[in-house]
């Protein structure tokens, strides 16, 4: 079912994407954006806004729920941006609680996609990740058992996540 619905929202027009920003330290947008706030509880980061929601939810109904907030599953960039999500979740979670991104190769296994469009080129994934385990995992998680750590899981699973509002 989650593969249907993930199906229907791509080929619908939500993984239409936009470029990427590359590496660099927070808060570094030039242009309109970086003056622009975010909304009350989003955290700033080089120009977007980034949303820690601490509700378990299934990877696509927390993509529903970051789109509904006018926004999506969180892009893992480089590594400063990853850093940066580990601290965000720390930060509010007291832990390094297991959380969804919007990675994805629910559409074709082993191509990797976001939710959002942009170009996957993501490569520090954990030793061994993705793995697909028992040929079920098609959803991008961070903080895999607490630890600095990215993996596949299954997308039916309910896990905390973290949304990102392009400014």
């Amino acid at each position: 079912m989650d593969s249907v619905l993930l199906h229907t929202l791509l080929l619908c027009g939500f993984g239409i994407g936009v470029a990427s920003r590359g590496p660099g330290p927070p808060d570094t947008a030039s242009g309109p954006a970086a003056y622009k706030k975010c909304p009350a509880g989003w955290t700033r980061y080089r120009g977007d806004c980034y949303l820690y929601d601490d509700t378990e939810l299934t990877w696509i109904q927390a993509e529903l729920h970051c789109i509904s907030n006018h926004g999506n599953l969180a892009t893992l960039q480089n590594r400063h941006q990853y850093a940066f999500l580990r601290r965000v979740i720390f930060k509010s979670a007291g832990s390094h609680k297991r959380t969804w991104v919007g990675g994805h190769d629910g559409v074709k296994e082993g191509t990797w996609l976001w939710s959002r469009g942009e170009k996957f080129d993501f490569t520090p994934w954990g030793p061994g990740e993705p793995n697909n385990f028992e040929g079920n995992e098609d959803c991008m998680e961070i903080n895999v058992q607490g630890r600095d750590y990215v993996g596949d899981f299954r997308c039916n699973h309910e896990n905390s996540f973290i949304c990102v509002r392009r400014r």
